[in-house]
């Protein structure tokens, strides 16, 4: 995914969002509105990864073969983006996206 937003107070094109420093977090949620857990750490084997901070982009590798299933979904998500200082901003900034997981 690449993570983006829209410069306040203009309505022009999204920009990415710079993750440099920064720390992001998966919040997915299934149908139930249970909490899908996502592992986030910085060391091997997450499953949540920064691939490229300037540019915005994150990677998502679930590793396990329950973390989506589609009795469980659809499934929510959004990313939370947090600064060193605490702030945060979510995306998308408003309605999460929604997942649908076909039966393979």
């Amino acid at each position: 995914w690449q993570l983006t937003y829209i410069p306040p107070g203009t309505t022009s094109t999204e920009r990415a969002l710079d993750l440099t420093g920064k720390s992001v977090t998966l919040l997915l949620r299934d149908k139930e509105r249970q909490q899908v857990p996502v592992e986030t750490s910085t060391g091997g084997g997450s499953e949540l990864v920064i691939t490229n901070s300037t540019d915005g982009l994150v990677t998502y590798n679930p590793s396990s073969t329950q973390d989506l299933l589609a009795d469980r979904g659809p499934y929510s998500s959004r990313f939370q983006v947090r600064d060193a200082a605490g702030k945060q901003v979510f995306a998308p900034s408003g309605t999460p996206d929604i997942w649908t997981i076909h039966r393979a």
